[in-house]
């Protein structure tokens, strides 16, 4: 039940991402792009491949929260 929550989770945190991605970079095909292009900030990875990665969703929450505000470094 522990496991099946944790994924629901996940799932819906990942659902976040791509929304707010969408929402920086002005609509969803767009977002998806960005998602899928390595980024400086991950070392050379794209968003979407941290995301597969344990403590990966964290990651790409905290880069946007910072594009989110300006910060691009």
């Amino acid at each position: 039940m522990i496991e099946l929550r944790s994924t629901n989770t996940a799932q819906s945190r990942r659902k976040a991402i791509r929304k707010r991605a969408a929402a920086l970079q002005g609509g969803y095909s767009a977002g998806d792009k960005w998602l899928n292009t390595p980024a400086m900030a991950l070392n050379g990875r794209s968003p979407n491949s941290v995301l597969r990665q344990p403590g990966g969703i964290a990651l790409v929450e905290e880069l946007l929260g910072r594009l989110e505000h300006g910060v691009y470094t």
